[in-house]
């Protein structure tokens, strides 16, 4: 599937009242809670500047996003250390530090359009052991597009070192395929310089299923239905309670998956339904005939002569002749 393509998805599937539903993490969230569906617990949201007054009171982890931030743009992960926090890449936030990236966040530098934000204060979700492999750095989420709210090509986007943190293909996090019927890791692809790296590296096994993997689909499908965005992109994750937590759902997915799985978007949307459709009742079969014979052709007829036209030479010769013909006629055939 190329870029026009999907925005042409785009355009007939999601409306733009679902796109904006979508961009605000806060309003969604608090769809999917309405509906028993688990998020990351918000601890605050922050309007104005004048609202950072004890924010360093916070004890424990935390996460700093924007509300309509997009790509991972403004995301810190921050984990408490004395009088500063860090972050996964190791970089050290003092207060000022933190306040000033607040404030950017307010500002919208991180949002879709240039105007004011919002900034959430989230718990900090540490991952499930059964998505923490070798040279993890950060939180690694699960991607799962959807078509008409059904799920067709899933991967785990890794975070490492080169990433900062981030679970972004285009800042540098590992891409790792997944068998959309069983879960099963495919393969492990970086972006940066498109290639393909052994399971080994990372010290995946071969042939990995991960966990729960019907109730991690079912859960990207229902989340998928209540956003009603047509074509979309449901991030997700398996904390370390194995607990499946929806992060943030995206109504402008990227096509990287389709390098990740080594597998067309668009071949997943042209197969047909998993479940075939109800066989009609047999038809009776028709009744049996004799084999069909073939006809005879008919006896073929004899030229008609051409007709020879004579002038009649006496009247009783053509009164003769009107009598056995039946007319009357100046002509003889």
């Amino acid at each position: 599937m190329g870029v026009n393509l999907r925005n042409y998805l785009i355009k007939r599937l999601n409306t733009r009242p679902q796109q904006e539903l979508a961009k605000s993490k806060l309003a969604f969230k608090e769809l999917l809670n309405k509906h028993g569906i688990l998020t990351p617990r918000t601890y605050g949201v922050i309007k104005h500047i004048t609202d950072l007054e004890g924010i360093e009171q916070i004890p424990v982890d935390f996460v700093v996003k924007p509300d309509k931030g997009h790509g991972g743009n403004g995301i810190l992960l921050l984990r408490r250390e004395n009088d500063y926090w860090l972050t996964p890449g190791n970089h050290v936030y003092r207060l000022r530090d933190l306040k000033r990236h607040i404030e950017m966040i307010l500002d919208g530098q991180f949002s879709d359009a240039a105007e004011n934000d919002l900034c959430l204060i989230e718990e900090r979700i540490y991952p499930s052991q059964a998505l923490t492999f070798d040279k993890l750095v950060g939180l690694p989420d699960i991607r799962i597009v959807c078509h008409n709210h059904k799920a067709v090509a899933a991967m785990i986007r890794y975070p490492t070192m080169r990433s900062g943190g981030k679970a972004n293909l285009s800042v540098g996090a590992l891409g790792i395929g997944l068998d959309l019927a069983t879960g099963t890791v495919r393969g492990l692809y970086e972006k940066e310089n498109h290639v393909f790296h052994p399971l080994i590296a990372y010290h995946i096994p071969k042939g990995y299923t991960l966990p729960y993997w019907s109730a991690i689909v079912a859960t990207a499908e229902r989340a998928s239905a209540l956003s009603g965005l047509g074509f979309s992109g449901v991030d997700m994750i398996l904390d370390a309670q194995d607990r499946i937590l929806i992060l943030e759902i995206n109504g402008y997915p990227g096509l990287e998956i389709q390098n990740v799985n080594r597998a067309s978007l668009r071949s997943a949307l042209e197969k047909p339904p998993a479940t075939p459709p109800a066989t009609p009742p047999a038809t009776p079969p028709p009744p049996d005939f004799p084999p069909a014979t073939r006809l005879a052709a008919p006896p073929r007829q004899p030229m008609r002569q051409p007709m020879v036209y004579r002038p009649i030479q006496s009247s009783q010769e053509q009164q003769r002749l009107a009598q056995q013909q039946g007319r009357i006629t100046g002509y003889e055939r």
